[in-house]
């Protein structure tokens, strides 16, 4: 396939750039030397030459990641490094093709009774955890237990209470999910309390629920799994294409091939993500062939390489959408939080932004213009209200709401590199131009983490969403009423009633068309009501090596067990 036609799967709801430090990767240990003191110097040497020759044969793929990671748990994704690690390390039960078709994985097949209740998969029998152990029925059924325990900290916990009994599970009143059995050694039913247009997206979703092993994680309470060294240090074992081998804190992350991986063992042998917090030293890095490949170019540095050679530029659209997020919650009585919770300042901020320049002067059309919350066509209305560029109308509204100019606005951004991009010094003196005196306010990612998720203590932040595969993906985790961290990722506080119930009407019913006028009402009102900005959809940018051949053709299929590197 052309390189080209890469794309890379970015979250969610929380896609940023973070940090990776090139660092060296550990000598291989050298062959054992035989028991026998007396062994001639002549085995020594053979065995040094092979260790040699294995050496110059080993395919090393040198991935120059920006971003931090707190931990490592299947259960609580948030960034896209993690996503990686869950992705090659871990498996679900299904997966997407290169086709975005939904396809089994750890399953051989799956069936969903007449009424939409029941979904029974068929396991495959040929799997075993990378240490050796067998995975049955009894790993998933365990998963989805601890999953639902609210001790466990997973995220998402509030798409799966659809499953029969995981409410009562979760108050206490039970001790399992009655609605996840093992109906034989390799095969697993689910029951729901009413059918789903959306189970199966949630469990593809990427910060959904991988699948871990009962036999290492079920000795940990899950009251504990928080500071376990599962968790924090080395997620082991999986039954991935990848073995996650170590972690040296903010430098690298090593993993080697699983050779028995159930759908083909790895053509590359090791992947090291180099942890590389500044995009220049990554630039750096490549260009002098310290890492193989590298992701999120910045936007003035993207056509400069595109003409050095044995660098190959990659782009490609991908369901992330840079959005301006507001804080919406109800209870500050403060005057500046009252005027920004109005329609007047929300749309102010979209009138005082001059998206062409914006994408075309300053992005320089790596980015095309979202005014959606959905990525989704059939999701979104067809005439939706415009807010063109007009700063007169911007300051018309602020005026509407008696809106004070000396008012600071906390505008959180997340910038791990300690800086802003230049898009950000753009947009301000655009605000400024209206009368928003937005205070730039750059956080690394636990900090982010604590004010957006935690605290909703912020005034207004930028940062990228994924859209996911499915509108709900977005209108559940950011617009439904209480869906607060670690349950949900409604960080601004955002309320409506009516929404909230258009929300869970779009998971039950089936009928596409039914589907379609649930959400288009809900882009409607989150049109008007603006408790987040699309602003514009992201581009995937990535640089690799020539002789890399990575194999990308829909943004959430990457088999990455055919990656390879020409020697």
């Amino acid at each position: 396939m052309s390189r080209n036609s890469f794309r890379h799967l970015l979250f969610s709801s929380l896609l940023i750039l973070g940090l990776i430090l090139a660092a060296c990767a550990p000598a291989s240990s050298p062959a054992t030397a035989p028991a026998d003191d007396a062994a001639p110097a002549a085995d020594d040497a053979a065995a040094a030459d092979d260790a040699a020759a294995a050496e110059d044969t080993e395919q090393l793929l040198r991935f120059g990641h920006s971003q931090t990671v707190a931990h490592f748990s299947p259960l609580d994704v948030v960034n896209g490094l993690q996503i990686y690690i869950q992705k090659w390390v871990f498996s679900k039960l299904i997966q997407w093709d290169r086709n975005g078709e939904i396809i089994p994985d750890l399953a051989e097949s799956y069936t969903v009774s007449d009424d939409g209740t029941v979904y029974t998969f068929t396991l495959r029998e040929d799997v075993k955890w990378h240490d050796g152990e067998p995975f049955t029925a009894e790993d998933v059924v365990f998963t989805f237990n601890y999953l639902l325990n609210p001790d466990a900290g997973a995220r998402l916990l509030s798409n799966f209470q659809i499953i029969e009994g995981a409410a009562e599970y979760g108050a206490g009143e039970a001790d399992s999910v009655s609605g996840v059995q093992a109906t034989g050694e390799y095969e697993v039913t689910f029951t729901l309390t009413e059918p789903s247009a959306v189970f199966l997206v949630d469990m593809l979703h990427q910060t959904g629920p991988s699948i871990m092993p009962e036999h290492v994680v079920g000795q940990i309470p899950p009251a504990e799994f928080e500071t376990s060294d599962f968790r924090s240090k080395r997620p082991y074992p999986g039954t991935g294409p990848y073995v996650f081998d170590r972690y040296e804190t903010d430098r690298f992350i090593e993993l080697s091939a699983y050779p028995e991986y159930h759908r083909g063992g790895p053509i590359v042998d090791r992947i090291r993500f180099d942890l590389i917090p500044d995009s220049n030293t990554r630039i750096v890095a490549l260009e002098n062939g310290e890492v193989d490949l590298i992701m999120d170019i910045p936007e003035d540095e993207f056509e400069r390489l595109s003409g050095v050679e044995g660098i190959t530029m990659i782009t490609q659209e991908t369901p992330t959408v840079q959005g301006t997020f507001i804080e919406s919650d109800q209870s500050n009585e403060d005057p500046k939080k009252v005027a920004i919770r109005t329609p007047q300042f929300r749309q102010a901020l979209v009138h005082a932004m001059d998206m062409d320049s914006l994408i075309n002067d300053v992005m320089l059309g790596l980015v095309s213009r979202q005014s959606c919350i959905f990525i989704q066509e059939w999701a979104c209305p067809e005439d939706p209200a415009e807010y063109a560029y007009d700063p007169d109308r911007a300051r018309a509204l602020l005026e509407e709401i008696g809106w004070d100019e000396s008012w600071e606005v906390d505008w959180m951004i997340l910038a791990t590199e300690g800086g802003l991009d230049p898009v950000h010094a753009v947009v301000q003196q655009m605000y400024a131009d209206v009368g928003i005196n937005a205070v730039p306010r750059p956080v690394d990612i636990p900090t982010f983490i604590q004010d957006f998720y935690e605290n909703g203590d912020f005034d207004v932040t930028w940062v990228p969403y994924g859209a996911g595969p499915d509108p709900n993906v977005a209108a559940n985790n950011f617009l439904v009423c209480g869906q607060l961290y670690p349950n949900g990722y409604n960080g601004t506080r955002y309320c409506n009633d009516r929404v909230t119930e258009l929300v869970k009407s779009g998971t039950t019913v089936i009928d596409q068309a039914e589907r379609a006028a649930i959400y288009q009402e809900i882009a409607t009102i989150a049109n008007e009501e603006l408790p987040l900005i699309p602003i514009w959809r992201g581009l995937q940018t990535a640089a690799t090596r020539d002789n890399v051949n990575l194999q990308y053709e829909h943004y959430n299929w990457d088999d990455v067990n055919l990656w390879s590197i020409d020697q």
